[in-house]
């Protein structure tokens, strides 16, 4: 049996214990470590994407050997830059029967942006940001066939009352003790955005009061919270934009359900909701039916959840 672990997220030393603590309880465990690849090559972590794509070339050269070449084994990639996109690609790749690879096992490290940005990651803040509001959750048979998540953002809080929260207020009062509430502390401010002229916390606590279901409720409460860390306002214009938000939210979502399920594929899409999702889409990410009537009716709830700005 050949099996492949990713491990993904900002954790930079909490991933290298984990993989290191592989290597001491099997030896015969193959270690490709994207990292060093990329100080070794470029003597830096802070690398652009044409450099990066190199450094994958070389990765993805090392595993098809040590994969094509063992009957099985364990292989093991270290790296945090690891998106969806490429954990897709990686997944489709591997499962392909001339490589052998039975299981994919993604190993999700998530902690809170101000962690990240006083861990010592060799990264700097901006490459921390990036890459902080790029990652998306997995989705089983997409990208990993399991899923283990390594976080302890909700370890200290009651899960009950987040869960059963129906307004804002209840929401971030229970979010504000987490090591999350420095960037939800960030959507309590305007949008900047003539298609919104409430606040961010003001639109989500409209989205909850306006959800007839509990599934609904709770997509509601995850899919804006990453508005604030990734405004951006247009030097020009004054107008702000929210870049990537629906990502943020839907891994704070994976982190708080401790695996993908529905709530977290429908914040992720949300934003593609309030257009038609193309077919690829919706057949690369395996968007089934309960996720598309999820988005549907979502995306109804989000749009009529608004100060009206003809008023």
């Amino acid at each position: 049996m050949k099996q492949l672990i990713l491990t993904a997220g900002l954790s930079n030393g909490d991933m290298a214990a984990f993989v290191a603590q592989l290597q001491r309880n099997n030896s015969n465990i193959r270690v490709f470590d994207a990292f060093q690849e990329r100080l070794n090559q470029y003597g830096t972590l802070d690398i652009t994407h044409t450099q990066d794509v190199t450094v994958y070339n070389r990765i993805y050269n090392l595993l098809d050997t040590a994969i094509l070449q063992n009957e099985e084994g364990v292989f093991v990639l270290l790296d945090s830059n690891l998106t969806r996109s490429r954990r897709r690609g990686m997944y489709n790749r591997y499962k392909e029967p001339k490589y052998g690879v039975s299981q994919v096992t993604t190993h999700f490290f998530i902690r809170s942006y101000s962690e990240l940005m006083n861990d010592e990651n060799g990264l700097s803040s901006k490459s921390v940001k990036a890459q902080y509001i790029s990652f998306q959750p997995p989705r089983i048979g997409v990208d990993a066939d399991e899923v283990i998540i390594h976080s302890d953002i909700f370890n200290t809080v009651d899960r009950d009352k987040i869960i059963t929260s129906h307004s804002a207020d209840e929401l971030f009062t229970q979010l504000l003790v987490t090591p999350l509430a420095d960037e939800i502390k960030l959507d309590y401010q305007s949008h900047d955005n003539p298609h919104h002229l409430e606040s961010i916390k003001e639109h989500i606590d409209m989205t909850i009061k306006a959800a007839p279901a509990d599934e609904l409720r709770q997509v509601a409460m995850f899919h804006d919270l990453g508005k604030g860390i990734t405004k951006s306002v247009d030097g020009i214009t004054g107008i702000a934009h929210m870049p990537g938000h629906q990502s943020v939210g839907a891994m704070i979502a994976f982190a708080f359900y401790g695996e993908p399920n529905n709530i977290t594929e429908t914040v992720l899409w949300h934003m593609e909701a309030h257009k038609d999702i193309s077919t690829k889409v919706v057949k690369r990410e395996r968007l089934d039916l309960p996720v598309m009537e999820l988005l549907q009716k979502f995306a109804v709830i989000d749009s009529k959840a608004r100060i009206d700005v003809t008023l």
